[in-house]
């Protein structure tokens, strides 16, 4: 319960601030989700799926490995349906943001398999597909999920490059508008750069837009989506830490 507080005073403490500050509301056309190409890999996964207890719920869709190695996003293309998550295995399944189901049983996982989930997830998350960033001499890593058109997110940026912190901060990033692709497409670009790091911090401290993405880059935003509602992050910027909890990146814990 103490946590669902934080949380909430966290959203409304966004709200505040971006009603106070304004969003940064780039101009980018309305365009269709970047195409879903999936693996050798993922295409078994999203067979075995359809094969299982719920697989009419995986018509029409692909599966995507998400920054988790071992857990599947199975996907609406056109994004009208929250995604569908999966082991490589079909033991368990999570609707969108409902909870963990054992596929055999369709119970829901109890408190401690699901806590268990969550640091073995935790653990496991690719940080090879984040943009790394160094604070200091390094160190420490943390892992953070962040919005480039975020008031609270580009005011702990300016934190960080104040501090006389070293850490590895490794930066998921998305849009506050992570529903829609235009907004979405532009964390891409950020993404694709061939200096991300550098590309995150001119749009999250200067407003400066990117080059657009090449076609041939595989990075989507939508990642950063789906490994927020696999940890049930409901605001950003927000850190997942080393035993699958949750909660406001703080300079002073790092």
């Amino acid at each position: 319960m103490q946590q669902h507080k934080r949380w909430a005073g966290f959203i409304m403490g966004a709200i505040l601030v971006i009603l106070s500050t304004g969003l940064w509301a780039p101009a980018v056309q309305a365009q269709a989700w970047p195409a879903l190409r999936a693996s050798s890999d993922e295409s078994q996964v999203l067979a075995a799926f359809k094969k299982g207890p719920y697989g009419n719920m995986a018509k029409g869709r692909v599966a995507r490995q998400t920054v988790v190695p071992g857990i599947y996003a199975i996907v609406d293309p056109a994004g009208k349906y929250a995604p569908l998550f999966t082991d490589a295995k079909i033991t368990k399944m999570k609707n969108g943001g409902s909870g963990w189901l054992d596929v055999a049983s369709g119970n829901p996982l109890p408190a401690a398999q699901v806590q268990a989930l969550r640091r073995d997830m935790a653990s496991r998350i690719d940080t090879g597909r984040a943009i790394p960033y160094q604070y200091g001499q390094g160190g420490k890593g943390a892992i953070l999920v962040t919005a480039y058109d975020c008031p609270y997110c580009r005011k702990l940026e300016q934190e960080l490059d104040a501090s006389a912190v070293n850490a590895k901060v490794y930066v998921f990033p998305t849009s506050l508008q992570h529903n829609k692709p235009g907004p979405m497409a532009l964390a891409r670009d950020i993404w694709c750069s061939a200096d991300a790091a550098t590309a995150w911090k001119a749009a999250i401290l200067r407003k400066e837009a990117p080059a657009k993405a090449a076609s041939s880059c595989t990075k989507d935003a939508r990642d950063t989506s789906w490994l927020m509602t696999l940890f049930d992050i409901k605001g950003v910027p927000a850190r997942i830490l080393p035993d699958g909890r949750v909660g406001m990146f703080k300079v002073g814990e790092l």
